[in-house]
């Protein structure tokens, strides 16, 4: 699960060799529900032909007013008109009042299907099998500040890392 405080976003860039689909659920944590005016959860991508994003799917979840937002909803979006490199984001953001205060929602499982090709590889085989799974997209880590080092200068982010203070 992908869970987040609105809003924030996370994009993924991603091969797509032929027509496929993005599959997930989107949510509020239950305990949310009662203290949160909602959250929207969008889903964009973009290619090198497409400078501009294009939303594929933008849904209002609001769990506290409506009772049928009280559960996780799937979404399935075709992505077959954007084969080849595609930049996926995934968004989230606060619901009507703009007030992300109590907003605690997420993306369950998001997974990128390809048609024809299979769900799990074994890539080794022995005492203990491995398999690598073609339906799930690549980790992804949400943090609230970062601090910058220049590019390739290990020196730098070694010293970072040693600073007093550093989290």
């Amino acid at each position: 699960v992908l869970l987040a405080s609105g809003p924030t976003e996370v994009t993924y860039e991603l091969p797509l060799p032929r027509e496929g689909r993005l599959v997930t659920e989107v949510g509020l944590d239950p305990e949310a529900w009662a203290l949160s005016d909602g959250m929207t959860f969008e889903v964009r991508a973009r290619t090198p032909q497409e400078p501009a994003a294009t939303t594929l799917t933008r849904l209002e979840l609001d769990p506290g007013a409506r009772p049928e937002d009280r559960r996780f909803v799937p979404v399935e979006i075709d992505l077959s008109s954007h084969a080849g490199v595609v930049e996926l984001t995934l968004a989230t953001g606060a619901g009507p009042s703009g007030d992300p205060t109590c907003d605690w929602g997420g993306w369950v499982e998001p997974r990128l299907l390809i048609d024809g090709e299979p769900f799990l590889e074994l890539i080794r085989d022995g005492a203990i099998r491995i398999y690598r799974n073609h339906r799930a997209l690549p980790r992804a880590r949400l943090v609230h500040r970062v601090r910058e080092v220049p590019p390739g200068d290990l020196n730098a982010a070694a010293a970072t890392l040693a600073a007093p203070g550093f989290d």
